[in-house]
């Protein structure tokens, strides 16, 4: 992930001063399957927490959500869950892994027709910059 904690903090300080300016809706699909061990989740959710750590939340900021793959993707929560970085930090430092296979039609679907199409107001914003980020460990399914 990262090299050194000097680095770490850098990139940190770094981000910091720049990312406060954006507005979007950012989906995490996060593998969870049987090939990710206890340690490789939780390493990804770590990465996850820095890497968000300094993007300002809310309505008129960054929207996070995270989608959980394995034999049944699950939803873990939507755009418009968390709007403060202590409740979105609590949020994937709870989050478990869902084991099984890695179903990626699945997921695929449930981030097209329920999370990144705008209607709700749990879902994408209508107008601005929709993202999904896949973390995976690269193992084929099946």
């Amino acid at each position: 992930m990262f090299s050194t904690p000097r680095c770490r903090s850098h990139w940190l300080i770094q981000a910091i001063k720049v990312l406060n300016c954006c507005e979007g809706d950012v989906l995490f699909l996060l593998d969870s399957s049987g090939s990710v061990s206890s340690y490789e989740h939780s390493r990804m959710l770590t990465f996850l927490s820095e890497l968000l750590l300094p993007f300002s939340l809310g309505e008129d900021q960054v929207r996070i959500g995270l989608l959980q793959v394995g034999t049944q993707p699950r939803l873990e929560f939507g755009f418009g869950t968390y709007s403060t970085q202590s409740g979105l930090q609590g949020a994937l430092k709870n989050t478990k892994p869902l084991r099984g296979d890695t179903n990626t039609v699945e997921a695929l679907r449930i981030a097209k027709e329920s999370v990144l199409r705008p209607r709700a107001s749990d879902e994408a914003r209508a107008g601005l910059p929709r993202v999904l980020v896949w973390l995976t460990d690269g193992v084929k399914p099946g």
